[in-house]
């Protein structure tokens, strides 16, 4: 079954998968904020540990870099999904809604399919990550590298759930982003 005439399997698709979405969303802005006050404590304590503690623990700048590149990387994942992304309006004026439709299904599935190549890069630059130390740190940088499967893996999500919706003639966009102030 398909358009607006679906029963309660559709709606209840609908239901699941804005769950979906707003726990993975929820959890993803948790984790960028947490990891937007790692980077802070972690440059703060470098300062601090220079100028006063004088310490030899010196791998403040690799954690904060660490921290820097997951929420990059998760926090692009949650502005695509939220439609907070750079975006060239010029053929909007022009094409219909029908159009419209259509138009974003094609983008959507571009982007879909580079998505799927940069995680499928993702994980192979991870493998090799995993056996460079990042100096300093415990971790290796399979660490750092597996923000770019984690966050395709959620960019992925976003864009088959936002295909589907269109497809099915279901409302895409559970937030629209504000356009920016004049």
């Amino acid at each position: 079954m398909t358009g607006r005439g679906e029963g309660s399997m559709g709606q209840a698709f609908d239901r699941w998968t804005a769950a979906l979405v707003a726990a993975v969303e929820r959890a993803g802005r948790w984790i960028v904020g947490l990891l937007a006050l790692v980077i802070l404590l972690f440059t703060f304590g470098q300062v601090l540990d220079r100028y006063i503690f004088k310490t030899t623990f010196d791998a403040y700048d690799q954690i904060a870099r660490l921290g820097l590149v997951w929420m990059t990387f998760l926090g692009f994942a949650l502005a695509f999904q939220e439609r907070r992304t750079i975006r060239v309006e010029l053929l909007d004026t022009v094409l219909g809604p029908n159009l419209m439709k259509w138009r974003e299904t094609l983008f959507d599935l571009m982007i879909l399919a580079l998505v799927v190549l940069l995680h499928v890069k993702g994980w192979r630059v991870t493998e090799v990550g995993a056996y460079q130390a990042i100096i300093g740190t415990p971790f290796t940088y399979a660490w750092s590298y597996a923000a770019i499967p984690v966050a395709t893996a959620l960019l992925a999500l976003f864009l088959v759930i936002r295909i589907v919706h269109r497809l099915r003639g279901r409302p895409v966009d559970h937030h629209q982003a504000e356009p920016p102030p004049c």
